[in-house]
């Protein structure tokens, strides 16, 4: 099957070719390049679902939005690499519908590392606290016995 068959790959032509168009035509070009059209708007102005992401967050979400969202995936993404994953299922589901249809298999995945990566540094610095050995790396993890319960929970029993 050929590019020019393909009726999915014509149809984001076609909305490229839309958005073209409006912008344009529009006398309202500056606010709608800086603060979008709006969320779900595109039907009205196009005529057509802008179900490409690129496309949906800087026509309906406008500069101003796209880099908001953008921010926010960079932050996540540098501070929890965990999060790293679900970039792939973005990628895949970006050239269509992504925000009707795929964003939670994104977000939902994403929160959920996202969760498990905080919650396992908590833990971390927990045991770290209870038990100094167990913040050195390499040094093996040991239990603690009933001394070092005790002096945590400030009993001296004497010995």
């Amino acid at each position: 099957m050929s590019a020019s068959q393909d009726d999915s790959f014509l149809s984001k032509i076609d909305i490229l070719e839309r958005l073209a168009f409006h912008y344009a035509h529009t006398p309202t070009l500056l606010r709608d390049l800086v603060f979008g059209v709006g969320i779900g708007e595109s039907i009205d102005n196009l005529g057509i679902y802008s179900h490409i992401l690129l496309v949906t967050l800087v026509f309906e979400f406008g500069l101003t939005g796209a880099f908001l969202y953008v921010s926010f995936l960079v932050i996540v993404l540098r501070n929890y690499p965990l999060s790293r994953w679900p970039l792939g299922a973005l990628l895949v589901t970006s050239l269509s519908y992504f925000l009707y249809v795929g964003g939670p298999f994104f977000f939902v995945p994403l929160a959920v590392l996202v969760n498990f990566e905080r919650s396992a540094a908590h833990t971390a610095t927990v045991r770290s606290r209870i038990n100094p050995m167990l913040a050195r790396r390499g040094s093996p993890l040991r239990t603690l016995g009933g001394r070092d319960l005790a002096r945590l929970r400030g009993i001296d029993h004497g010995y």
